[in-house]
């Protein structure tokens, strides 16, 4: 009787506290999956700049690649009204942000798992450049994937990106942070909760005379 009621209460406390805890997507990525999610989203971008569309036609399409926060900056930063009043369309200009960068997608384009932003990112080296009307120095620009209600997603965009820290495989690197979030973060948790199983199981009936407190 005290082994079934132990049981159920454990059971019970890690129903309750589970989704307090931080749990992580740690989901595998290949570079020709990310490359090839990462040029249909630029597609889409790009299908927006032809013809003019309602802005529910624009949200879809855009959202089968990005967030709804990224959509909505996306939208806000380059969508205009079609001059011409019917639909609306994005108008290229020489420095859009938002858009995915030209990235060569060959050796010189990389991927890597960011631990502390729980994501992927695909970034590239732009070397400094003097000529046309925008220049700029060297710097690294990146895209961020995360893995969101069973599908892929772009929810970031870095212009100037630092990829130092980044792994190439993500799951053992969080398994071992994810031992000792548990241990830090949540010790007082499952602290509070053992000690409630073991005292709830036994004081209660015990002080009614159904079990034996040993």
């Amino acid at each position: 009787m005290k082994h079934l009621l132990r049981t159920f209460l454990a059971s019970l406390a890690i129903f309750i506290v589970f989704p307090l805890l931080n749990v992580k997507a740690d989901r595998p990525l290949s570079e020709e999956e990310a490359f090839r999610f990462l040029q249909e989203a630029f597609d889409a971008q790009l299908a927006i700049t032809e013809n003019p569309r309602s802005m529910e036609e624009i949200e879809e399409s855009l959202g089968r690649y990005f967030t709804k926060e990224y959509t909505k900056d996306f939208i806000e930063m380059n969508v205009k009204e079609n001059m011409d009043g019917e639909g609306y369309l994005a108008y290229g200009t020489d420095f859009a942000l938002y858009y995915i960068p030209f990235f060569t997608y060959d050796e010189n384009t990389k991927l890597g798992y960011d631990t502390e932003r729980d994501k992927w990112y695909v970034y590239e080296w732009f070397e400094e450049s003097s000529e046309g009307p925008v220049s700029y120095d060297g710097h690294y620009e990146a895209v961020g994937l995360t893995f969101k209600d069973n599908e892929w997603a772009i929810d970031d965009y870095q212009i100037s990106f630092d990829p130092e820290g980044l792994s190439d495989n993500p799951t053992v690197e969080k398994s071992e942070n994810d031992q000792s979030e548990v241990t830090k973060s949540d010790d007082g948790i499952w602290g509070i909760v053992l000690g409630f199983i073991k005292y709830a199981s036994v004081t209660p009936f015990a002080s009614l005379g159904w079990i034996s407190v040993e």
